[in-house]
């Protein structure tokens, strides 16, 4: 019986089967090798993104630390300028109010000089 054509078909079925597995056996452990693979090479790239993102995070703080800085900067640099023009306008206000006082000096002067003399034409008429 071992000869017979039906036995002998299925000795060549089976090992055939047995090769087709073996096969197929080798195909999904390689495809499994290049899929751990796949998800390592993943992995290192997550691992590289979160570190990269950690890093961007930082250099936004610093970087908004810097423009909070500069625009203190700034406001203070416009205070002092502020502060310029006032100062600038504050003396000249004070060389104008000098200036009105000798006017207002002179002014007096002149005043008492015609009330004078109008007392002395009163008196002379």
């Amino acid at each position: 019986m071992e000869n017979s054509p039906s036995t002998k078909g299925e000795t060549m079925d089976l090992t055939d089967l047995t090769t087709q597995l073996q096969q197929d056996h080798r195909s999904l452990r390689e495809e499994h090798t290049q899929l751990q693979q796949d998800h390592r090479s993943l992995r290192e790239k997550y691992t590289q993104l979160e570190q990269d993102h950690g890093s961007l995070r930082e250099d936004h703080k610093q970087l908004q630390k810097k423009v909070r800085l500069l625009t203190e900067d700034i406001a203070q640099s416009q205070l002092l300028k502020d502060h310029g023009s006032l100062s600038e306008e504050h003396t000249q206000l004070q060389q104008d109010h000098r200036s009105l006082r000798e006017e207002n000096a002179h002014l007096q002067k002149d005043h008492l000089s015609l009330k004078e003399e109008n007392t002395q034409l009163q008196q002379d008429h």
